[in-house]
């Protein structure tokens, strides 16, 4: 589990320097940064998806945390936010896609051992 502390500094760093997509940070350099630091923070890349994701979902920056491949970025652009919503659409509809697809061989295979 992630401390709060960290997850809290990692958004208030966000917030510093990382407004717009022209100050976007690409994980890699990111997780250099943190580890670096005056008070290193080690983590890995899962680690840091992880707080990406609590950032996002509890709202923890001023602005949309936008993550577009490896990289991440604070906005309050309404097209760069659009984009983000219409991607996030996008990639649900994939997973629910091979949900569906991994369901139905799970069945296909529970009805070959029945006979």
């Amino acid at each position: 589990m992630i401390d709060k502390n960290t997850i809290q500094l990692i958004a208030k760093s966000l917030n510093k320097s990382c407004q717009g997509k022209e100050n976007a940070i690409q994980r890699d350099v990111l997780l250099n940064k943190l580890a670096t630091a005056k008070n290193p923070i080690i983590l890995d890349k899962v680690q840091l998806d992880q707080i990406m994701h609590e950032i996002r979902k509890k709202n923890l920056v001023n602005g949309i945390l936008i993550e577009t491949g490896r990289t991440y970025y604070v906005s309050n652009d309404q097209e760069d936010i659009q984009s983000y919503i219409q991607y996030l659409q996008d990639r649900a509809e994939e997973i629910l896609q091979i949900r569906t697809t991994i369901l139905a061989s799970l069945k296909k295979q529970l009805s070959a051992k029945r006979t």
